[in-house]
């Protein structure tokens, strides 16, 4: 069986460091999601004022079965 010259500790060290890196990453994307998401909300009812007026403009351009 071949040693390792690798020491032990300095395996568990970058095991460590390595968990603390992707922790970070993980904690980092779940807040820019909740601040996406916040900033989405806060979007919402503009998004759907123009969706309203624009489906109300094209309803005002159709022509009505009576010839109005």
């Amino acid at each position: 069986m071949k040693v390792s010259r690798i020491p032990a500790w300095l395996i568990v060290l970058g095991s460590f460091l390595l968990t603390l890196f992707f922790g970070w990453m993980l904690l980092q994307a779940l807040l820019s999601d909740r601040a996406a998401f916040a900033l989405d909300l806060d979007f919402q009812p503009w998004e759907q004022g123009i969706a309203i007026n624009a489906s109300r403009a094209g309803l005002e351009r159709r022509p009505t079965a009576y010839g109005e």
